[in-house]
């Protein structure tokens, strides 16, 4: 039988994505790709979906947004994929999001997540993890109910990019809207690539904040922890949830003890099914990992998992239109990790809810369950 769908065969389906894994966040693309892996020979041992094998490839763009557009394309004309998911970043993304919507290529899930992706709905683009701005909000109700300080002086650090002036905004929209006492005394965006934050904390310090809230990957977000403990100042420091990831703890020592951060998954540690499913399959195909289990190759996971079940729903007469349909009636799937997920044709993105976490010692213990902004 011949299939009418790219991508698309009576034995298998090939789904692609991009994932940075030379760039700036090849940490999160190369544990997001172990674990993808995982999951896909876990499921190709089984049979499939609906008597099909996933088939899987995936290029790397050096989280450059020319090359992300030059990725898409070769995964949508040279190698026809089906569809796209989880592709890793927001400005990097941003760039060919026009391209897949112009093509009808369904976008799904994408690793990171701004408003703009979905406000307004874009049919063939859906979104997953919570949005910056609402990363920024929650840390504002925590340092005003949950620290007592609602009449904070507050800086803000950030990656000069769609996802840094996104966490900017919400905390200001939510600091006017119910915290009119906190003040933003001092802002300051750095470009990718940048290797020495003194200036930036030179002039942050200068401001005299409470507290600084930073959103920033946690590579970045570790030095600039380590610069501000060199030169002797520790303010309350509150960062967003792309500084979850354990590794943080590693690199920032001394400098990040007491720093309260955000995970969007529970702890690795936590007995919770979909992460322990996680941690069976990167046991049985990577046993000798160094980089998973991690809060970022289990996103990644996540990801994969909730198209694949998308892909089942939608059943054996698989098209991209049908993908989108199925999707759209998507109504409170569980998949054991994270909370239940829903969409419409008017809804276009899964989840506002983190979770907040604090270092000690060397790991990361909660502090709360899953909370959206107030």
């Amino acid at each position: 039988m011949t299939w009418a769908e790219v991508g698309v065969t009576d034995n298998s389906i090939l789904i692609g994505s991009i994932q940075d894994t030379t760039g700036a966040v090849a940490a999160f693309g190369i544990s997001r790709l172990e674990a993808i892996k995982a999951l896909l020979n876990h499921v190709n041992e089984q049979g499939g979906v609906n008597g099909r094998k996933i088939l899987y490839v995936s290029e790397s763009d050096n989280y450059e947004p020319p090359k992300t557009v030059l990725a898409f394309k070769k995964l949508t004309e040279v190698d026809k994929v089906f569809c796209i998911v989880g592709p890793l970043g927001v400005p990097n993304i941003m760039a060919m999001i026009p391209l897949a919507q112009e093509r009808k290529i369904p976008t799904l899930f994408i690793g990171g997540n701004t408003s703009k992706l979905y406000n307004p709905p874009q049919r063939y683009i859906f979104g997953l993890w919570p949005a910056y701005e609402d990363f920024a909000k929650v840390l504002a109700d925590y340092l005003a109910e949950d620290l007592k300080m609602p009449n904070a002086k507050v800086a803000h650090i950030h990656q000069d990019s769609d996802s840094g002036r996104d966490s900017l905004k919400g905390f200001q929209e939510q600091m006017a809207r119910h915290y009119p006492g906190m003040k933003l005394v001092a802002s300051e965006g750095f470009k990718y690539g940048t290797v020495d934050f003194s200036a930036n904390v030179y002039r942050m310090r200068e401001a005299n904040p409470d507290v600084v809230v930073f959103s920033t990957i946690f590579t970045y977000s570790a030095q600039i922890a380590r610069e501000m403990e060199k030169v002797g100042w520790r303010p309350v420091l509150l960062m967003d949830a792309t500084s979850g990831d354990d590794r943080f703890i590693a690199l920032g020592g001394s400098a990040v003890q007491g720093v309260v951060a955000q995970k969007t998954l529970p702890l690795m540690t936590e007995e919770v099914p979909g992460i322990r499913f996680y941690k069976e399959l990167i046991k049985k195909y990577f046993p000798e990992s160094k980089i998973n289990p991690s809060q970022f190759g289990a996103t990644g996971f996540v990801e994969m998992q909730l198209a694949l079940e998308a892909i089942r729903r939608t059943g054996k007469d698989l098209t991209r239109e049908a993908l989108v349909q199925t999707l759209e009636s998507f109504r409170d799937v569980d998949i054991g990790s994270i909370p239940p997920i829903s969409y419409g044709p008017q809804k276009r993105w899964g989840l506002n809810q983190v979770i907040l976490v604090k270092v000690q010692g060397n790991e990361f213990v909660k502090v709360s369950g899953w909370r959206g902004p107030r």
